[in-house]
């Protein structure tokens, strides 16, 4: 499931805030995986460690992105 980011009004700051708050490898597998459509079993190979790591990892990042996104939503602002 990608992450929150396709929901969100164009020029929107929520994800990249919290894209930026990522720990470097976190962003850097979000990136490997979003946006170079790499495997999770190719990620895992270039940072040495197993596939179902990876997909934690993902899993991990996008609900964190995705929580503060929710948490910092102007009051009144409603979903697309």
């Amino acid at each position: 499931m990608p992450c929150a980011a396709n929901s969100s009004p164009p020029g929107c700051p929520w994800p990249k805030a919290g894209l930026r708050r990522l720990p470097e490898r976190e962003r850097a597998i979000l990136y490997m995986r979003f946006f170079e459509d790499a495997t999770q079993s190719r990620i895992a190979d270039r940072f040495g460690i197993s596939q179902m790591h990876v997909s934690r990892l993902i899993s991990l990042s996008c609900a964190r992105i995705r929580a503060e996104a929710l948490a910092e939503r102007p009051v009144g602002h409603l979903a697309a």
